[in-house]
């Protein structure tokens, strides 16, 4: 009876404890919110078009036709292969081409910081080719400056 009630005070305590430094909440649920959208434009050789992420003071990126390329610019990205939750820590370039998919039909993903606050962001391209060029994209925007997580935690569709 004695190890019990030894128990149970010993459970309490540590319980208190977690409570006081703040163990209590789940880490793995990531704070923040995540918007949520599409986007198209028609582009010509030498056009671009200048995303302005709705909503807020959240950055762009750019999309750019040259030579029968598309290119995606923004502060930093990083393309993909698959599809994934978090941003990568590092090692973003400023522009990027912007393409469906990998040799292996594996879709491309192109995570982004949007602006210096950092904002990220994840987009990738969707819909096929037409005659005028018109790209069609994807977009995930973390709304919480610095948080990295674009997961699919209740997004809200712009």
């Amino acid at each position: 009876m004695r190890v019990k009630v030894r128990m149970k005070r010993y459970l309490f305590f540590l319980y208190m404890l977690l409570l006081s430094i703040g163990c209590a909440e789940n880490p793995l649920q990531p704070p923040g919110g995540i918007k949520h959208g599409t986007g198209s434009c028609n582009l010509t050789e030498g056009s671009s078009l200048t995303f302005t992420f709705p909503g807020g003071d959240y950055g762009e990126f750019i999309l750019e036709y040259n030579n029968g390329y598309v290119y995606i610019n923004a502060t930093g990205i990083i393309r993909v292969s698959g599809n994934r939750d978090t941003a990568p820590e590092g090692q973003y370039l400023t522009c990027e081409l912007f393409e469906w998919v990998d040799e292996e039909s594996h879709p491309y993903y192109y995570f982004l910081k949007t602006d210096d606050a950092i904002h990220y962001a994840k987009v990738r391209r969707i819909g096929d080719i037409t005659k005028e060029l018109t790209i069609k994209f994807e977009w995930w925007l973390q709304i919480e400056a610095g948080n990295r997580y674009l997961g699919s935690q209740n997004p809200v569709e712009m």
